[in-house]
């Protein structure tokens, strides 16, 4: 009997988990990326406009929960959106949302989604790191080195410049990628699709 709490357990929550992540593949390949559930991700979808289309659009942020070929579960943290209005004024409206103590999970449906946006949090704070030390090597070199004796101010632009090239090195780290699901009118972007869990 312990067996089969035990299996059926196991059987729930791998069905659980299996669903709490979004499989994307390459329409003209065999490439494949899976966005783990929890993971911060933006959904871009087409708004009326008096405008260019292009430059139009209604974009929801928020965490996955949950993903399968018709829809995207997730908690909402953020809604964007800019349009030209029937007067010719461009509007950019931009919402927080701030979930409760018990998240609400909202099904946002595929039909007309032009994109997913995984982003890298963690990448992010490496990235501000990098500025920060692009900064502090810049004003060691023009502050501090100008002004000590040799060779103390030799170590000190040498310490500047590889200070230098290690927070550009994390500066340069991607902190989002964009997966298409709809060709965009202004590039030739690489398209994806959505897999069912």
């Amino acid at each position: 009997m312990t067996k089969h709490v035990l299996t059926y357990a196991f059987l729930c929550f791998f069905t659980h988990f299996a669903s709490a992540q979004l499989t994307l593949q390459q329409v003209d390949g065999t490439k494949k990326h899976v966005i783990s559930g929890g993971t911060s991700i933006d959904m871009t979808f087409p708004i009326k406009t008096s405008g260019l289309p292009e430059k139009a659009a209604q974009i929801y942020k928020g965490r996955l929960k949950n993903a399968d070929n018709r829809s995207i579960g997730v908690v909402m943290t953020y809604e964007n959106r800019y349009y030209v209005d029937e007067n010719g004024v461009t509007i950019q409206e931009y919402r927080n949302i701030n979930p409760p103590d018990t998240p609400i999970i909202v099904q946002i449906p595929l039909t007309k989604m032009q994109s997913i946006v995984q982003r890298y949090p963690k990448n992010l704070k490496l990235s501000n790191a990098g500025g920060y030390l692009m900064l502090a090597a810049i004003l060691s070199n023009i502050f501090i080195a100008p002004h000590l004796k040799e060779p103390h101010a030799k170590t000190v632009r040498n310490a500047g410049f590889v200070t230098m090239s290690i927070g550009l090195s994390c500066a340069l780290i991607p902190t989002k990628k964009t997966y298409y699901l709809e060709q965009p009118k202004n590039g030739n972007k690489k398209l994806w699709k959505i897999l069912s869990n």
